[in-house]
């Protein structure tokens, strides 16, 4: 079965494989390349801040479907980022529109069109 055939862009693949590789890269620079300062150390207004970057590497990944729509120019955009924005939770509605992001259109299709 060919590309064609199949109706997957191998491109969409690699994009989806390099927004993936660059947020997993974020989560480690972000996480764990950052040294644990003591206690002792931390500046007294700095104890109270939160660390928002596990919650920003979440939605990272918990936008990934509609990152790649974006970037491959799908012609439904609107309706993946919407679907990924209220069923993404149930991972079901996530996987969703993951491949609905992934799968091209009719032939040629583009949001030019």
């Amino acid at each position: 079965m060919s590309d064609n055939e199949s109706g997957i862009r191998w491109d969409r693949v690699r994009t989806f494989g390099l927004v993936a590789a660059g947020v997993i890269a974020i989560a480690v620079l972000i996480g764990w390349a950052v040294p644990e300062v003591p206690t002792w150390q931390t500046p007294e207004w700095a104890r109270d801040v939160p660390d928002f970057g596990p919650l920003l590497t979440l939605l990272a990944l918990y936008f990934i479907p509609s990152i790649v729509a974006i970037a491959a120019r799908h012609r439904q955009v609107p309706a993946i980022v919407a679907l990924n924005l209220l069923l993404g939770w149930t991972v079901l509605g996530w996987i969703g529109a993951l491949i609905w992001a992934l799968v091209r259109g009719p032939a040629g299709a583009t949001v030019e069109d």
